[in-house]
């Protein structure tokens, strides 16, 4: 459910600034915090967050075909009656018949998000301002990014631009170099373009004038990402750029 609100919240077309804080304060940090403590199965001094209970409401349940039997991924589609040809149940004093029929769980899982985001997307659009306020910081945080053009969240960067950008700071080089790539809707994992930044004497972030650009070589293995919104899911990849480039000592291969 944490992840379902994160996309929406993401992808909702919302354009500005105080969207694009709104995500990275609720869904990217929080979201990350949380992949690492359950991935380590450790304490973090945050508690797991949790989305707003109007919104476990608001996504209701799944719709399942009535009544129906699970197997192998299926939703088989059951009828009073017996029949030789197909499986058939027991239920008390009824005896309940497959008709032949059926809806994968894949089906009844996208069917069900796409209804889930749909009114995830219009609560969201109405109640925004009353789900700020649950973000600390968010008013301090957004005249920061306004003015210093980029915030920092542990080894997250925000990044403003047009696109804005997310980063992950590089674990060496006196933390003043991070890769970026574009936060913007929708989100791409993997980044089409990523982009290095470093960090100026004044604290700033800019990006590095680069004649060979950036490669990140053969891409990681994303498939244990898939419970992570995708905005989660790009902190990930950017993390494993950051380690990778950092032990490479290099961005391209022609550095």
């Amino acid at each position: 459910m944490g992840a379902l609100l994160a996309d929406t919240m993401a992808s909702t077309a919302t354009p500005g600034l105080r969207h694009t804080l709104e995500v990275f304060l609720a869904a990217v940090v929080p979201g990350l915090e949380r992949w690492d403590s359950e991935s380590a199965s450790a304490v973090t001094a945050l508690p797991p967050p949790t989305p707003p209970p109007e919104c476990e409401q608001l996504a209701g349940e799944p719709a399942l075909p009535q009544p129906s039997l699970l197997v192998f991924g299926r939703y088989w589609q059951l009828a009073l009656g017996e029949s030789e040809s197909h499986l058939w149940v027991l239920v008390g004093e009824r005896t309940l018949a497959c008709t032949g029929q059926y809806r994968t769980a894949k089906e009844v899982a996208a069917s069900w998000i796409a209804a889930a985001s749909e009114r995830l997307r219009e609560a969201w659009q109405q109640q925004r301002l009353s789900w700020q306020s649950r973000l600390p910081g968010m008013e301090e945080s957004l005249a920061e990014l306004e003015h210093g053009k980029a915030i920092e969240h542990g080894d997250l960067v925000l990044v403003n631009g047009s696109p804005p950008l997310l980063g992950y700071v590089l674990p060496e080089r006196s933390r003043n170099v991070a890769i970026c790539a574009h936060l913007g809707s929708p989100i791409q994992v993997p980044p089409s373009v990523l982009a290095v930044f470093e960090r100026r004497g004044d604290g700033a972030w800019a990006m590095a004038s680069r004649a060979h650009g950036v490669c990140m070589g053969p891409q990681p293995d994303m498939s244990g990402w898939t419970e992570a919104s995708r905005a989660v899911a790009l902190a990930l990849y950017l993390r494993f750029a950051a380690v990778r480039f950092a032990a490479n000592g290099k961005f391209h291969e022609q550095d």
